[in-house]
């Protein structure tokens, strides 16, 4: 078994007012974001503790980079009451829900009454009613784990709090929480209490820059002659290491810093790691050979007996590699016995690339030119693999052969692949993700693509759904290889429709009252298309409705005075529904007041301004102008 040596600097800190002064400097980043927790109330610090949780911990740990990913993937309890304040769903098969409890006093004391709300989430399990009082993602998300129950799924319940919880009241926690998860039935349920020390070191792991040595054996360095040697160019020294499973998961439980210069965090159970872990199971011997492996870096190496030692050693590519590996010998899968698992990870071979760097700084050097190197690949989102389909290659084909499509005066390409090519002049590039982006808002709804874009690229088709992907680019919702002459036009007339709607939304900077629309207009922009297209479809016969947006697509319709007073008027009746609905939730609501943000993900908060604009009779009378 390979050793990691750890180096610890014993430094006495008060962890708890360390915390607090961690959050206060981060209310104060984000502040301008979220001007509505400017006040200091108990409330308002409660949601600055739940953000900073989000953002600075369990987002990055969860593999959640980026602040529009976490912001897709959490929301307030705005009710105050029930279990769950946040929701985090990583991966396919675990979710992570919290509850988090801020006390401003330096010496507040655990309350073990949050221990019967956080066991409060077994009321969620049985019964519906509950859910409904979630947060529209928590309660979509809860739905959707409980509706589909699995002996691999993990449900993660926490309690974190910036209180010091004593000895009899976390063995209390313990004692009544794990009495809870032996009750549920069809997947695992783990409770969690987060303490403000763990918070603190937790915090402290994330943004740690303090990096381990990795002791590896001899026997692993590959050499064609006799695998004793490292291989070496006349620059640097690269290691090429032909690693068990067994090792790659010590390294990443022995050495907690691992990752730190790894730009892309773990990703969970998603669909590329699944694979991984089937590799695992059914052919480890393979595994080598369908993997791309793993580049690591270190700053010197030196013998110590039959091993190398690699001083700050650290996986800059390869980090869902390695940490599929740690959870496949850790957690339940297929119901695998254990010796099994031992097993295949002894047999699975993963190849290692260690490079010898000048320092640990990740700025410049020969480190700096490795990180770019292996992580600035194109990223692989889930529209990149609807790019080869067939009805996608005749869209491109119908738009691109035609020199005569433009909008706005431009001739019109269609991009169905992303691609790094010098545009063209008096050009407009409609790639696929815009396309699928305009035409879903205007026909189905825009929440669904507030929530996260991806649910757009679903192609599942069954006898009580049809998957996102078809509604949008089958033929009537029915998968097809090609889709009538007539239905692109369609496609595309939407598709310039909702951008000249946008394009006229923001010329727009105040309303007639003076207030500000930035905000309003740039988080709900997709709301208007959405909302312009279900008086289209409401007020208009078929065949009105369809020639309307052939007009739209031959490109003339927009220079006629007619049309641009209609839909100037039309954006501001959509206007006045979407302020009217917002200013309602906001009376409603005042424990916990909106933004344009979680407004925007709300089904039931756009399903109200749809129908106050619907009602307004001058919207029919402007259509019929059209």
């Amino acid at each position: 078994m390979n050793k990691v040596h750890f180096t610890r600097t014993m430094v006495q800190i008060n962890k708890r007012t360390e915390l607090a002064k961690l959050v206060d400097s981060f209310k104060k980043d984000i502040i301008f974001e979220y001007p509505e927790l400017t006040d200091d109330t108990p409330q308002n610090a409660g949601k600055v503790f739940e953000l900073f949780l989000c953002r600075e911990i369990y987002g990055p740990k969860l593999g959640i980079s980026s602040d529009e990913d976490l912001d897709a993937s959490m929301d307030f309890n705005s009710s105050g009451e029930g279990p769950i304040d946040i929701a985090i769903l990583p991966g396919d098969n675990d979710l992570h829900i919290f509850e988090a409890k801020w006390l401003g006093k330096a010496n507040a004391s655990f309350n073990k009454d949050w221990t019967s709300k956080v066991l409060k989430v077994e009321d969620l399990i049985t019964d519906k009613d509950e859910i409904q009082e979630l947060p529209e993602y928590a309660k979509e998300k809860l739905n959707d784990f409980l509706d589909h129950p699995s002996q691999e799924k993990t449900l993660n319940v926490y309690l974190s709090t910036n209180t010091a919880p004593n000895e009899d009241q976390t063995q209390d926690f313990e004692k009544r929480t794990l009495k809870s998860s032996e009750r549920f039935k069809g997947f695992n349920v783990i409770y969690h209490l987060h303490r403000a020390t763990v918070i603190y070191d937790e915090w402290s792991r994330v943004h740690s820059t303090t990096l381990q040595p990795q002791e590896i054996k001899k026997n692993d360095l590959y050499n064609h002659e006799n695998r004793t040697f490292p291989v070496a160019d006349q620059h640097k020294e690269i290691y090429m290491i032909v690693a068990s499973g067994n090792e790659i998961v010590d390294w990443v439980k022995q050495n907690k810093n691992i990752f730190h210069e790894n730009i892309r965090g773990y990703r969970g159970k998603n669909k590329v790691n699944k694979e991984l872990l089937d590799t695992m199971d059914r052919s480890p011997e393979e595994f080598i050979t369908f993997n791309n492996g793993i580049t690591a870096a270190t700053t010197s190496i030196h013998e110590k007996g039959d091993s190398f030692v690699f001083e700050n050693f650290q996986i800059i590519n390869g980090c869902q590699t390695a940490s599929t590996l740690r959870d496949y010998s850790e957690t339940k899968y297929k119901d695998i016995p254990v010796e099994t698992k031992i097993d295949n990870l002894r047999k699975l071979r993963v190849l290692v690339r260690v490079v010898k760097v000048d320092s640990t700084a990740s700025d410049t050097g020969t480190k700096a030119k490795l990180i770019k190197a292996n992580n600035t690949q194109t990223p692989i989102k889930s529209s990149d693999f609807r790019s080869t389909d067939l009805v996608q290659v005749s869209i491109e084909a119908f738009i691109n052969t035609k020199r005569n499509i433009k909008y706005n005066k431009e001739r019109v390409s269609y991009e169905r692949k992303v691609r790094y090519l010098k545009k063209k002049k008096n050009h407009r590039y409609i790639k696929l993700t815009e396309l699928a982006e305009h035409v879903y808002a205007f026909e189905q709804d825009p929440y669904t693509i507030y929530r996260n874009t991806n649910n757009l690229y679903d192609d599942q088709i069954s006898k009580n759904s049809v998957g996102n992907y078809w509604k949008i680019f089958g033929n009537d919702g029915v998968e097809a290889d090609r889709l009538p002459d007539i239905r692109i036009e369609e496609l595309f007339g939407i598709a310039f429709l909702s951008i000249y709607i946008t394009d006229e939304i923001k010329k727009r900077t105040k309303d007639e009252d003076g207030e500000s629309l930035k905000s309003t207009l740039y988080y709900l922009k997709r709301f208007y298309a959405s909302m312009i297209g279900e008086s289209l479809r409401s007020f208009m016969s078929t065949d009105d409705y369809k020639s309307f947006l052939k007009k739209c697509f031959k490109g003339n319709i927009f220079e006629k005075d007619n049309f641009k007073n209609t839909i100037s008027q039309l954006i501001d009746k959509a206007y006045n529904s979407i302020k009217f609905v917002y200013k309602v939730v906001e009376e409603t609501e005042k424990d916990s007041k909106v933004n344009m943000k979680n407004f925007g993900r709300r089904k039931d908060r756009y399903d109200k301004a749809l129908s106050d604009y619907l009602e307004e009779e001058r919207v029919k009378d402007l259509i019929t102008r059209l």
